[in-house]
């Protein structure tokens, strides 16, 4: 098999699993053969294909579970890239269902993506810049709230600060004449 390099690993792995053959897609992650179970393998491996599956939807909070069942595979994985991507994306799912809970602190720390590490993903999950920065800008709100239901209007300017930073970003990104940009214009004005 002759492998495109634009292409992730994980791609290849996925393929290789539905094809039936294990070996070569745990090797493809870079898994001894003896690390893993071929049914652990497997299970994770489709929770991982679940939970991208439930991301690409849009289903965020529904995909923090398979992505973190298939966090046992992807962290016995040789394959730093696949490690990267997966672990930023359930901290980012994870971050969205702890905003929509009401928990603005944590979902802060989670949410922020750094800039690099948005574009790496955008890269595979086109559109994903958007929704990762309308969410930072949440998340902050959220927390900037928090600061002023506590009287702390230090904390919250600075918050204001970013969800400003964040919105200016965004609104580079939107084309008001994509029917897929509006729900993001919006929630930006």
């Amino acid at each position: 098999m002759e492998l495109d390099k634009n292409k992730p690993l994980l791609k290849y792995a996925l393929d290789s699993l539905k094809a039936g053959d294990i070996k070569t897609a745990k090797n493809l992650m870079g898994i001894h053969p003896d690390q893993l179970s071929d049914s652990d393998f497997v299970d994770g491996m489709r929770s991982l294909e679940k939970g991208l599956s439930l991301v690409i939807k849009g289903h965020h909070p529904q995909s923090v579970e398979p992505l973190r069942k298939a966090l046992i595979v992807v962290n016995s994985s040789s394959d730093d890239e696949t490690k990267f991507y997966v672990s930023v994306l359930t901290d980012f799912v994870d971050g969205i269902s702890k905003l929509l809970n009401g928990d603005a602190h944590t979902a802060v720390d989670l949410l922020n993506i750094s800039s690099d590490a948005i574009e790496r993903l955008n890269f595979f999950i086109p559109g994903f810049e958007k929704v990762a920065l309308s969410c930072k800008a949440a998340a902050q709100t959220a927390l900037a709230r928090t600061f002023l239901n506590a009287g702390n209007a230090i904390e919250a300017e600075s918050c204001f600060g970013i969800i400003n930073n964040t919105y200016s970003e965004l609104f580079e990104l939107l084309d008001e004449s994509k029917i897929e940009d509006i729900p993001f214009l919006y929630t930006a004005s």
